[in-house]
């Protein structure tokens, strides 16, 4: 990351390419994921709820 003007300027990313991602549809399944992770913790499932954490952080 660059920066110009105290603004950070990515580059290699094509501005088409960005406008382009299905936004509403990843949104969604982040949601459904931390509602899953929420979930597991309140029923105590630590395994689960780290599981389903990495799922999310490495999507």
């Amino acid at each position: 990351m660059e920066w110009e003007h105290d603004i950070p300027v990515f580059k290699g990313v094509d501005h088409d390419e960005w406008k382009n991602i299905p936004w509403r549809e990843i949104e969604k399944r982040v949601y459904k994921l931390q509602k899953r992770i929420y979930r597991a913790a309140k029923r105590g499932e630590v395994r689960v709820q780290r599981r389903l954490h990495k799922t999310l952080m490495s999507s």
